[in-house]
């Protein structure tokens, strides 16, 4: 972030047929809490998977926001587009920061 101020926060995630995971948005490495989403696709023959959210969130000039998929223990699991990784596929992604006050 160049600027302190208020932003909508928003991304999408879209799963390969058959991934399940869930996401949550980061702020310099922490999550933020109610910035989850999960997205599922139970089988490989059904269509593709969405995790979507959008948030409010006060940033501070220098903050560094991310997405990254929750896990229960451990270290979390980073998914890029096009990789598979614990048996989930990222197809495409994106994370939208908006200044509005």
């Amino acid at each position: 972030m160049n600027e302190t101020g208020i932003y909508i926060i928003d991304y999408r995630v879209q799963l390969a047929p058959g991934s399940s995971a869930a996401f949550i948005a980061t702020r310099n490495g922490a999550v933020v809490t109610g910035t989850g989403s999960q997205g599922s696709s139970v089988n490989t023959n059904s269509g593709s998977a969405v995790a979507v959210n959008a948030n409010l969130l006060q940033l501070n000039a220098g903050d560094i926001i991310g997405v990254q998929r929750q896990v229960s223990g451990g270290t979390p699991v980073v998914v890029t587009v096009g990789s598979t990784v614990d048996g989930v596929t990222s197809n495409s992604s994106y994370i939208r920061l908006v200044r509005v006050f």
